[in-house]
């Protein structure tokens, strides 16, 4: 099966069939001549006997993900004749225009089939090239994917929760008419990430904390291209297990306004069905201002040249509580003043320091009502008290979570709710 770019599009083809029929029925009225049953001429849409198509397509796809492939079965119990397969997919306007992709198997290579894209209506149209239909069962394999964006340029500010497709077989010869239908719904999830069993309180100066951070892929996309990424709102040292037990340190890589560590590389993946676990270990100087910090999961798909800039999913963000260590030259009392770990001001401000993405104009940091969470996190964030103690942070998505379209907005401060933003890669 080959593209064709220059199909009509199933709309405008609809109103010109009806716009032709009625223009028929007046002249025939207009001569005064007699009608009688309609012959078969005049049954507009009607399927052509012994022709019809079944498409077995996913549940659902991975929103920024890779294709996922499909098919569509037509049998011809009729006589052999030359067909097209037509295919559009209505998203709704909160995608872009590279924002949806459908690919065609020729032999052993996949192509991309030549889509038009109607913004208004947030619909994507392709028609194949016209192949011989034989007597018998032909199945079709195709793929259809949402990567928003192009690889190296994740697309941003739009989203969706799903997919209708819908598939005909038209003849070659008269394209107005299908010879069969048949549509469907797709699913639309998404990778995610977070970070749990976070210890309420960290010494500044003093030994590490340990907690897990997981990126899960419930979908049935691969991902590549991929920034598996931990923001850090005060200067610390982070370091990652491995295979082997040793521990590595991991560079900040700074971006606008804060600084990122990228736990699996700057450019790695995730295969359809998979979670992965990294062991993290986080410090803080003993310079370290005391007070709340926060630590902030996000997912990257297609970054471009700048770092945490492409196609973001965020989880919410655990709240750690950095007390004050002993420090060089320092007297006792001015180590223990208890107001510089229990201010409310400092513990208040987190916004623009934990913000991985950039707005036209910084907002205050939202509050767990406030903020925009299209499923709820595997259990809430309580945030730690500054007297310490061994409490537990747990944060992220849940794997049913849905990307909605979220125009330009900050990334969840410490205990907000799960935030999932794109932001359109600058120039």
């Amino acid at each position: 099966m080959k593209t064709e770019g220059t199909a009509m599009p199933r709309t405008a083809r609809t109103a010109r069939r009806s716009a032709s029929a009625a223009a028929l029925l007046a002249c025939i009225l207009g001569s005064g001549a007699v009608l009688t049953a309609a012959p078969s001429a005049f049954a507009e849409s009607a399927p052509s006997a012994g022709i019809t198509l079944s498409a077995n397509t996913p549940a659902s796809v991975g929103f920024a993900g890779q294709p996922v492939e499909f098919t569509e079965t037509i049998d011809n119990t009729g006589t052999p004749r030359p067909v097209a397969l037509e295919l559009d997919a209505t998203t709704g306007p909160g995608v872009p225009e590279n924002g949806l992709v459908m690919q065609f198997l020729e032999g052993s290579t996949w192509k991309d089939l030549a889509l038009t894209y109607d913004v208004g209506q947030g619909r994507f149209e392709g028609r194949s090239e016209n192949f011989h239909l034989a007597v018998g069962q032909r199945t079709l394999k195709l793929r259809i994917g949402l990567p928003m964006g192009t690889p190296f340029n994740g697309a941003s500010n739009g989203g969706t929760q799903s997919i209708k497709l819908h598939s005909a077989v038209a003849d070659a010869a008269d394209e107005w008419n299908p010879l069969a239908e048949d549509t469907h719904t797709i699913g639309v999830t998404s990778i995610s990430s977070s970070v749990s069993h976070v210890p309420a309180t960290v010494v500044a100066g003093g030994a590490p904390i340990e907690f897990d951070a997981t990126l899960s892929n419930p979908t049935p996309s691969d991902y590549v291209r991929l920034g598996n990424v931990l923001f850090i709102d005060a200067p610390a040292k982070v370091q990652v297990r491995t295979g082997n037990g040793a521990w590595t340190t991991l560079g900040p890589i700074q971006g606008r306004d804060r600084q990122g560590f990228y736990l699996d590389g700057e450019s790695s993946s995730a295969k359809a069905g998979t979670t992965h676990t990294v062991r993290v270990r986080l410090s803080y100087p003993s310079s370290a201002k005391p007070g709340k910090a926060t630590i902030s999961p996000c997912v990257f798909v297609n970054e471009g040249r700048e770092n945490f800039r492409g196609t973001t999913l965020c989880s919410r963000s655990a709240t750690v509580t950095i007390a004050a260590g002993p420090s060089a030259g320092a007297s006792p009392s001015q180590s223990a003043t208890p107001t510089q770990s229990a201010a409310p001001s400092q513990s208040a401000t987190p916004t623009q320091s934990t913000t991985p993405t950039r707005s036209a104009t910084p907002s205050s940091a939202p509050s767990p009502a406030q903020s925009t969470s299209p499923a709820p996190a595997a259990a809430p964030v309580t945030p730690a008290s500054s007297s310490g103690g061994d409490e537990l942070a747990h944060t992220g998505a849940g794997s049913s979570t849905l990307p909605l379209a979220l125009g330009s907005a900050a990334l969840v401060a410490g205990g907000a709710a799960l935030l999932v933003f794109r932001r359109r890669r600058s120039a």
